[in-house]
Formats: C-alpha cells, sequence, structure tokens
C-alpha cells in the first residue's frame, strides 16, 4: 500500500515524515515599543487583508500584552475548551452498522489522539496545547501546525504538533495558503501592496484551521478587526484618564490683566500662573487680578472612564457573549435568574468552539492518519465533543425508582449507578422501613426536652436498632442523607449495656394496649413530626419542633385513651407486685 511522502509501512521509521519543516519561532516576536496610532492599526488591519498574517499577529500580541480583559476572556475560553473530552466515533452510514474497517480506523484514530507526547524542551504541544493553539483563530481568523509523526506500535501516528508562525505562511497569488519561504518581520512603513509568492503546503504534514465570524476571504475572518478599534480607543482613553487625573479637582486659575502690560511682564504671569500647583501663595504684577474658578465635577462617571468600561464590555460580548460572568453592578450582586441565564450563554459558547475544534480534527488530522496508515481515508471516523454532565444524584435514584415501577431492574446495575456497594454475604445492612425509626427518635426527644420521664432500657434499644452499636457503622435514612444535627445529637443516649425487666404476660398484654391507645393519641403529633424530619436544614428542623412544643397542647385529645390505658396497667403492676414472691 503507497502513503504520502514516498514511503511504505513496511520502511525503517527512520523514513518517516517526523522532520520538522518550519522553524521554531520563540525569539520571532515583533514589538514597536509606542502606542500605536489609528492610522498604524489599519495599516496593519490592511496588511493582514492583504494576506500578511504576520501583520495581524504582532497587532494581536500588542493588544493581548496591554488589554487585560482580552487575555483574561480568551484564557478562560481556550483552557475551557482545551479540557473538554471528546470522543471519536466510526463512521457508520445511517441505519446500518459500522464496518470492520470503519471500527479499525476509528480505534487507530481513538489511539492517535492518546499518543502525543511531545519533547518538553522543545516547541512542541500536546494534545490539549493542540486544542489551545487551535483555537487562536477565534482572533486572527486562521492558525496553522505542523504535524510531527511517529512510528508506534506498527502505525504512524501524531507525536506532537507545532505552533507555525504566521512569518511563515501566508496568502499566495492564487488565494490559497502556502508557506513564505521568504519570512521576514512587519514593517509598519511598508505594507504588503500584493500577495506573497509562497510553495504549498506538504500533503498531511500541516492543519490549517480557518474560523468564520463573517462572510468573505479568511484574511478578514477573526475578531482581531472589531477588537481593534476597541483596543485603540481604550488605549488613548487610558491617556486621557491620567492626564485628568493631574488636573482632577483643581480650580482654574482665572487671571485679568491689563492690556498696557509689558511683554516680560506678561510672560512672567504666565510662567507664574503655570507653577501655581497646589501652592498657596502667588506674586503678580500691581493691577493684575486673580480669581479661583471651582473645577466642574463629572460626577461618579467621566467619559474616559465610561469608554475603558465600554471596551471593556464590548471584549466580553465578542469573545464570551455575556458579560455578568465577568462583571458585576455596582453592589457587587446580581439576580440570580440572570446569572444563570449568562452562565448558559458562556456553556453554549464554549461547546460552539469545541465543535468547530472536532470539525478540524475530524476533517483534516483524522483523514490524514488514514492516509498515511491505510492509503485512503474512505470511512473515516468523526470527532465529536462529550458533553454529557454528570446527573445529580436524588434525581438519578428518583428516575430509577420510576423506572422499577415499569421494568425490572439488574441488581448489580442499580448498585452501580447509584454509588452504593453491594452488600456481601453477613453484611449488617438497613432494612426496607427502618427509616420509620426516626420519627419516634424525635418524639422521644421531646419528650425528654419536655421533662417527661423515659425509660432508659426502651430508649436503648431503640437507638441501638436505629444508629447501631459501638464498632458497627450506623444507619442512615435509605435516601443516603445523614440524620439532622439535632437527631443525631440523641445518640448520646444510647446505652447499648441496659436491659429491659423481664415482665409477665399479663403485664406484656397491658402494656401493648397502652402503647396503642398512646399511639392514636399521638397520631397527630406523629404526623407533624414525619413532617419536620422530611426537611434537610438543620435550623429548619430545630424551629419546627419548637413551633410543634407550643402546638402541642391542640394536637393532644381531651379524651385521651392512653389515660384509662394506664390505670389498668398501673393497676395490673401493682397486683403483679404484691403476689410476687420476694
Amino acid at each position: 500500500m503507497k502513503l504520502p511522502f514516498g514511503l511504505q509501512l513496511t520502511k525503517k521509521p527512520a523514513d518517516q515524515p517526523r522532520d520538522r519543516i518550519t522553524a521554531p519561532s520563540a525569539t520571532d516576536f515583533g514589538w514597536y515599543g509606542t502606542k500605536l496610532s489609528p492610522l498604524q492599526v489599519r495599516s496593519l488591519l490592511n496588511g493582514m487583508r492583504a494576506g500578511s498574517f504576520v501583520d495581524g499577529y504582532e497587532l494581536f500580541s500588542e493588544m493581548q500584552d496591554t488589554w487585560h480583559t482580552l487575555a483574561k476572556n480568551l484564557q478562560q475560553l481556550r483552557e475551557a475548551v482545551a479540557s473538554v473530552r471528546y470522543q471519536v466515533n466510526p463512521a457508520t452510514p445511517e441505519g446500518e452498522d459500522a464496518s470492520e474497517s470503519a471500527l479499525d480506523k476509528a480505534a487507530t484514530c481513538r489511539a492517535a489522539l492518546q499518543s502525543f507526547l511531545p519533547d518538553p524542551v522543545a516547541d512542541e504541544n500536546n494534545f490539549e496545547d493542540f486544542i489551545y493553539d487551535l483555537t487562536d483563530a477565534l482572533v486572527l481568523g486562521v492558525n496553522v501546525q505542523e504535524i510531527l509523526w511517529a512510528k508506534s506500535n506498527g502505525l504512524i501516528l501524531p507525536r506532537a504538533t507545532c505552533w507555525v508562525h504566521p512569518t511563515q505562511y501566508a496568502l499566495g497569488n492564487d488565494g490559497r495558503l502556502g508557506l513564505n519561504a521568504g519570512a521576514t518581520h512587519s514593517s509598519l512603513l511598508a505594507r504588503h501592496s500584493s500577495a506573497a509568492p509562497v510553495s504549498p503546503f506538504t500533503p498531511d504534514k500541516f492543519i490549517v484551521a480557518a474560523y468564520k465570524t463573517r462572510s468573505g476571504a479568511r484574511t478578514v475572518g477573526g475578531l482581531l478587526r472589531p477588537l481593534a478599534w476597541f483596543w485603540c480607543a481604550r488605549q488613548f482613553g487610558l491617556d486621557w484618564v491620567l492626564r485628568n487625573a493631574e488636573l482632577f479637582g483643581q480650580p482654574i486659575r482665572d487671571i485679568e490683566y491689563d492690556n498696557n502690560i509689558k511683554p516680560e511682564d506678561l510672560a512672567e504671569l504666565k510662567l507664574m500662573a503655570a507653577n501655581m500647583g497646589s501652592s498657596a501663595w502667588i506674586t503678580r504684577p500691581a493691577g493684575t487680578k486673580l480669581t479661583l474658578v471651582e473645577a466642574q465635577k463629572t460626577g461618579d462617571r467621566s467619559p474616559q472612564a465610561e469608554l475603558l468600561d465600554r471596551a471593556d464590555r464590548a471584549c466580553d460580548l465578542m469573545i464570551l457573549w455575556q458579560t455578568l460572568t465577568s462583571n458585576v453592578g455596582a453592589s457587587g450582586g446580581g439576580s440570580l435568574a440572570l446569572g444563570e441565564v449568562h452562565l448558559g450563554v458562556l456553556e453554549a459558547r464554549k461547546q460552539n468552539i469545541a465543535k468547530w475544534v472536532a470539525n478540524v480534527i475530524s476533517y483534516q488530522l483524522f483523514p490524514s492518519i488514514c492516509r498515511v496508515n491505510y492509503g485512503d481515508d474512505d470511512e473515516c471516523p468523526v470527532l465529536k465533543p462529550d458533553n454529557t454532565k454528570p446527573e445529580d444524584a436524588k434525581a438519578k435514584a428518583e428516575r430509577l425508582q420510576i423506572v422499577r415501577n415499569i421494568i425490572p431492574l439488574p441488581k448489580a446495575w442499580t448498585y452501580e449507578q447509584l454509588g452504593v456497594p453491594m452488600p456481601a454475604e453477613g453484611d449488617e445492612v438497613v432494612e426496607k422501613g427502618e427509616e420509620n425509626v426516626y420519627p419516634q427518635i424525635a418524639l422521644d426527644k421531646f419528650l425528654i426536652e419536655s421533662g417527661a420521664k423515659v425509660r432508659l432500657g426502651d430508649l436503648a434499644q431503640r437507638y441501638d436498632r436505629t444508629v447501631g452499636n459501638p464498632g458497627k457503622p450506623a444507619v442512615v435514612p435509605v435516601d443516603g442523607q445523614p440524620a439532622p444535627a439535632a437527631l443525631r445529637a440523641r445518640r448520646a443516649l444510647r446505652a447499648s449495656d441496659a436491659t429491659p425487666p423481664t415482665e409477665s404476660k399479663s403485664t406484656s398484654t397491658s402494656r401493648e394496649l397502652f402503647a396503642a391507645a398512646m399511639a392514636a393519641d399521638l397520631a397527630p403529633v406523629r404526623s407533624r413530626i414525619e413532617t419536620i424530619l422530611a426537611l434537610e436544614n438543620d435550623a429548619a428542623l430545630k424551629a419546627e419542633l419548637a413551633a410543634l412544643q407550643a402546638d402541642l397542647p391542640k394536637l393532644l385529645p381531651k379524651n385521651s385513651a392512653a389515660a384509662a390505658s394506664l390505670e389498668k396497667l398501673i393497676g395490673t403492676a401493682m397486683l403483679e407486685s404484691l403476689t410476687e414472691k420476694p
């Protein structure tokens, strides 16, 4: 099978197309040293439009160095896109399964994305850096990277990529991008009047990413042109702010002098006025009248500061598509709903850029990998960003509960979905219905705090069944949430060594009747406590318990069935105690 670059798969690794064609450009950076005028900015933009991408790159570099909002927004978006997870999907005809060759090519491309191994001392990119550099086209419109190939497990895969400096490529006379053999620095004094002579890119050796922000030539794509004018206005606005700061609050000096004043006296008077500064005294010729007029205030805002803020807001809108994640209001806060909307817009922006990155790789890198290894790019796989988010644990549990009522679910899979380990044989587990013990715990707490007498033996048995003996894992409600702090505090009442006294059959029967009567009397209280226990906030739980204590006389019945049952229980106990042998 014949491959590009005149290679065969059976050749030695030394014959692979892995040598770098373009030169590293670590020091190839233009610096003008002075603030660019609007005429110079227009000149650089015209050079970019004529096909000299180095003009746009040097202007963009100056903008990044001097505009913190631009640098922050680009870094925020580019890092987010580089960290997105991507998945390789085999070429699959609609309604059919992928063929064996399509699956094989997809596996090769998947291995290629994991095979990046750049030289740490060279100007080379791993996969994440490769994506980061691709997004440079957001502003410049075009980004070029060179692929460095290497042999790995019998396959020729990308070892790294290299960012290509714009001095090394340009737009040719035929309107096609190519390598610029005579690469030189840009000059503000000499613009390219025509397209530069270029040589075609070596096949399967370069990635040329173009990002569209408007229809037309790629030399006017990207966000550079609209951002450049806001940056230019911002730079002059900074000068005005500094100049205004020197005069802010200073009074205006209104000097009236005689028309017949001598020229030398007038010159001395002007020098005196210029040198007044913050001095509290002056000397002036006779007949000269000096009036200090208080400077007018500009309020909280000045035209210069407003210009700077407008430029920053425009930068936020053009790059992030929203402003609220970068700026806050004067009070430092904002609407939660509006913030969620802006955050959603930012997430959509990130997903759109990630989809563009995936398209560049699907249409350029993957076909090159297939051609190098298989001789053709048929059934080339497709890269897509993985935008799935982890499902909320509560929502997942509710979904499984609904699905369980419709179809049977595999037990092991259900445990895995809930993130709960499957209990082994002999493990102590929480059985269904044990969560109903918690209302009894809250009731015991309420009775204790109200001064009622509760047997420690009964408490010990209940709490041992609920929170577990020492050394054993504590039981939690079935929804996986820990007990509220107000209930956890009752664990101090645990008395594992307490044992209930032995009682006769008649006493046991009377106690059961009393318990049933008490349960009927306390049914409204119990229902109220169950509602309170559904609260997750400890503070709200304490407040509702206090309200329950105040409402208790209204909830308890006036004619208590438990009172008669209690008298019977006491009488039975007295009779048994009299007949009991010492």
